[in-house]
């Protein structure tokens, strides 16, 4: 009996490690990316990146993204690296994108998921100062580093509760097509309702003035009255009505694609 409790024990702490492995599996970023088309970094520090990375994606759930350019982009480089390359990459729902820009001298952080929300404002505010002192140094390799450290320091203090998130942007077209649409070009919709709702008025009162009176029933035209010494008839001619049907109009309606909704600032 002692054998059966025990072997059924042993094979429920089985399974639920089982389970706990698969979940474990399933929470944990994916391996770190270092991009790095500028080639600054050695392969040494590169790998030493990597790891770094790897570390702070096994805390937080998040996954981290290392990408140097030299396309000398001087502004607006949070939303042009989010298009131009966070959105054509494979990467976690949950991510947070560091790009160093060496032909501009700046950069920029893009966060997705959510990770937007450990990232306010002020703490992007933050981030970036620390990250243009190494930039200005030159020190990419420090620099990232500290990135993911400040990652670390972020996420152990919670989310932010009285900060603000300008720093977020929702692309309605591509995430809420239907508010975009209402909202570009609601006043189109609703002038075009108007002059459809005015013509399809008049056609209609047209059509009843002029051709309504071959859909009245005269009844003095169509009916009489017999009375004999036998029985009293009401005989009644019927008519055929035709009924005139109104043309009715039919319409599509059509969306574009756009980028993923992101937070990002750049330094």
């Amino acid at each position: 009996m002692m054998k059966k409790v025990t072997a059924r024990v042993s094979a429920f702490a089985l399974a639920a490690l089982l389970v706990l492995g698969s979940l474990m599996m399933v929470l944990a970023a994916s391996p770190a990316v270092v991009d790095d088309s500028a080639n600054i970094f050695s392969a040494d520090q590169k790998a030493e990146i990597t790891s770094r990375f790897d570390r702070t994606g096994d805390k937080t759930g998040w996954q981290l993204i290392l990408y140097t350019s030299t396309q000398g982009v001087s502004s607006g480089l949070s939303d042009y690296y989010n298009e131009n390359y966070v959105d054509r990459i494979s990467h976690d729902s949950d991510a947070v994108v560091l790009v160093f820009d060496t032909g501009s001298n700046k950069g920029t952080v893009i966060s997705h998921g959510s990770a937007e929300s450990y990232i306010s404002d002020q703490r992007l505010s933050e981030m970036g100062s620390m990250l243009r002192g190494y930039i200005d140094k030159n020190d990419y390799y420090g620099g990232a580093l500290a990135f993911a450290d400040k990652l670390d320091q972020f996420y152990a203090d919670g989310v932010p509760q009285d900060d603000s998130y300008s720093n977020v942007k929702t692309n309605e077209k591509a995430d809420n097509k239907l508010v975009y649409v209402l909202s570009h070009y609601g006043w189109i919709i609703g002038i075009a309702a108007v002059i459809v709702g005015v013509i399809f008025f008049a056609v209609n009162s047209y059509r009843y003035k002029n051709l309504g009176k071959s859909g009245t029933y005269d009844l003095h035209a169509n009916s009489k009255v017999e009375l004999n010494e036998v029985q009293d008839d009401y005989v009644t001619q019927h008519t055929t009505v035709r009924v005139i049907r109104s043309e009715s109009s039919s319409g599509g309606s059509s969306g574009g694609g756009g980028g993923s909704s992101h937070g990002g600032g750049d330094f």
